[in-house]
């Protein structure tokens, strides 16, 4: 019997939540406690400063009068006011929020992986595998570990280059690739969202190629 379409996801919504629950399980067991080892201070900073200049003085957060007596915030490149996950930190505060926010975004990085896998005809348990090496590998853990932010960006490369490859059949998968590099651009993407674009360029170049022959 063939599963309907709706089944087909949610078991690997479900697999994928649970994972990210406990990767991020030292975080969410100290919800209230803000680290200030390593880089969590410095990234705090950018999170917490827009929400206060909001919530506190009824201001369009455009400036940090606290980092080397005062600098820029809104044009700041980790600024993550624009992030979809903001009303979360004015709903919870910041130092809550930050820690569900990485949680949530290896679900999008699993779940964005696991469909570009799909893409390339892998099976799903292949799919899974590379969702979670992607995910859950160092590279997305020891940052979290740090309190890099902006790293939380890289989340939305799967899928930027799923709708890339899509939009060279379909032209109306174009909007779908500007989304996920502007939510990188939101989100603090100072190197996730032109790493991005470089990787984007050399699939454009080798589909260019490819087209030629």
């Amino acid at each position: 019997m063939t599963l309907p379409a709706s089944r087909k996801l949610l078991w690997p919504l479900l697999l994928f939540s649970a994972l990210a629950v406990a990767a991020c399980w030292p975080l969410l067991t100290n919800l209230h406690n803000l680290g200030f080892h390593d880089d969590w201070d410095q990234h705090f900073l950018y999170l917490a400063v827009p929400i206060d200049t909001v919530s506190r003085y009824f201001e369009w957060p455009s400036w940090n009068p606290y980092e080397f007596g005062g600098n820029p915030l809104f044009g700041h490149p980790e600024n993550r006011f624009l992030s979809p996950f903001t009303p979360l930190y004015f709903a919870l505060g910041p130092v809550i929020a930050v820690k569900l926010e990485f949680a949530g975004h290896l679900l999008i990085a699993m779940l964005g992986t696991f469909a570009l896998a799909r893409h390339f005809k892998l099976t799903r348990p292949s799919s899974i595998l590379a969702a979670s090496v992607f995910a859950l590998g160092q590279s997305h853990l020891v940052q979290f570990r740090e309190g890099h932010a902006w790293f939380m960006a890289f989340a939305y490369l799967p899928l930027a280059v799923l709708f890339f490859l899509r939009s060279l059949a379909s032209p109306r998968n174009i909007p779908m690739v500007a989304a996920a590099l502007a939510l990188m651009v939101f989100e603090g993407g100072i190197y996730s969202a032109p790493l991005t674009l470089l990787a984007l360029g050399f699939l454009l170049a080798l589909a260019s190629a490819a087209a030629r022959r």
